[in-house]
C-alpha cells in the first residue's frame, strides 16, 4: 500500500473524532441499554477490526475499509477510555482512590512492558498478544 503520509493524518482524524464523540455519546447510550450490551459492542469491534488487520493486506483500492476500521475502533475506545473508568467507580463505592490507583498502575506496568519488548517486536505479534490477552 503506499499513501502519501499526509494522507495518513486524515484517518487518525477520523479515529480520534469518532473517539472523542462516542466517549461522550456512550454515557447516554449506557443509560438506557446498560453496560453488558455497551462492553460486549466495543469487545466485538476491537476483536474483529484486530483480526481482519491481522490477516488482510490492504491496497490503494480499500483505502474507504481504512476509515471505517478507524471508527469502529474510535467507537471500541470510547468504552474503554471512559465506561472503565465508571465502571471502578460502581464495583467499588467508596473506595474509587484504591481503584484507580490500582488500574493506573496495571494500565502504566502495561505500556511499559509494551515499550520494553516494541523495538524487538513484529506488529504482528502485538497483534496476536491482543487477542490472545
Amino acid at each position: 500500500m503506499s499513501y502519501r503520509s499526509s494522507q495518513h493524518w486524515y484517518i487518525i482524524i477520523v479515529y480520534a473524532s469518532t473517539d472523542a464523540i462516542f466517549s461522550f455519546l456512550f454515557g447516554w447510550i449506557l443509560k438506557r441499554i446498560g453496560r453488558i450490551p455497551v462492553f460486549t459492542m466495543a469487545a466485538v469491534f476491537n476483536m474483529a477490526v484486530m483480526l481482519i488487520l491481522l490477516h488482510w493486506t490492504p491496497t490503494v483500492a480499500h483505502k474507504p475499509y481504512l476509515y471505517l476500521f478507524a471508527i469502529l475502533w474510535g467507537m471500541g475506545d470510547a468504552v474503554w477510555q471512559t465506561q472503565i473508568n465508571a465502571f471502578y467507580g460502581v464495583i467499588f463505592p467508596g473506595q474509587e482512590e484504591p481503584a484507580f490507583s490500582n488500574y493506573r498502575l496495571w494500565e502504566s506496568l502495561g505500556f511499559l512492558a509494551s515499550y520494553l519488548i516494541g523495538n524487538n517486536t513484529q506488529l504482528s505479534v502485538f497483534m496476536w498478544i491482543l487477542v490472545v490477552w
